[in-house]
């Protein structure tokens, strides 16, 4: 078996594409406005649902409607959190978890 490195990992045009962006990522949010992070953080959250849909839907051939029930449901907890307690954004995701667990436990096991 061959021994992976970063030397094999960059040879590949789409992990150096995948690596330039990510790096534009990092540097433009440290550079970046409230409102330029602020979009950069929907777009953050929504590539990562895509990516997963794309391993359910494309690679495993999954039909799976609970990812997205849990994922808006965790956005409303942190909307609520942060707009109706006037919480940072830090602890509305951690609130987020805290209700999400049981509740994703629970639709797991009536699903």
């Amino acid at each position: 078996m061959k021994k992976a490195s970063l030397k094999t990992f960059f040879s590949s045009p789409i992990a150096v594409c995948a690596a330039i962006l990510i790096a534009a990522f990092i540097l433009l949010g440290l550079f970046a406005g409230l409102s330029t992070q602020l979009v950069m953080t929907r777009i953050v959250c929504m590539a990562l649902v895509a990516v997963s849909l794309n391993l359910q839907f494309g690679y495993g051939g999954m039909t799976n409607m609970g990812g997205g029930l849990i994922f808006s449901l965790a956005s409303y907890a942190v909307m609520v959190a942060s707009m109706r307690f006037g919480w940072p954004l830090l602890p509305s995701i951690l609130f987020a978890l805290i209700i999400m667990i049981p509740v994703s436990a629970f639709i797991g096991y009536i699903c």
